[in-house]
């Protein structure tokens, strides 16, 4: 008789491994199949991967279009709903909703909040007044990078 007691194991290990592995393969070949969503922090860095220079785009037109995107339904973002307090992470076990498509109408994106922060947990989007916070923790569609390789901006 063979041992099978760790074959169970090393299927499950070899199954993962092939699935993080399409993953990747997908995001640098611009795979058909984007991943569905990604953090905004990621593909605000990769807006350089794709030709474009960040230092010398209008951010604020490039922001303005992306928003616009937004309320037509042509990308989709996802947030945590904003809870003000001092402790860093302290939603970290919240869950990502979806921003309603008709938020957007009202709803600001600014190069500050998504573009010069360190990590995607610092992300955020303001509320429509810039009195406060709305969202923190954003994420985007995968096929926004099409939209940015289609040149939609």
């Amino acid at each position: 008789m063979h041992d099978l007691s760790g074959l169970g194991e090393e299927i499950i290990n070899n199954v993962v491994s092939t699935l993080v592995l399409e993953k990747i393969r997908s995001w640098l070949k611009d795979d058909p199949k984007p991943l569905k969503r990604m953090p905004i922090k990621d593909f605000m860095d990769g807006v350089s991967k794709k030709g474009w220079d960040p230092e010398n785009l209008d951010l604020l037109s490039f922001m303005a279009k992306l928003r616009q995107s937004a309320l037509d339904g042509e990308v989709t973002l996802w947030g945590k709903p904003y809870k003000q307090t001092n402790l860093l992470g302290c939603n970290q076990y919240e869950p990502l909703i979806q921003i309603p498509q008709e938020e957007w109408e009202h709803l600001p994106l600014d190069a500050l909040h998504l573009y010069y922060v360190k990590d995607n947990t610092e992300t955020l989007i303001p509320s429509k007044d810039y009195l406060g916070e709305k969202y923190q923790d954003i994420y985007i569609d995968g096929k926004a990078l099409k939209w940015l390789k289609k040149g939609k901006h």
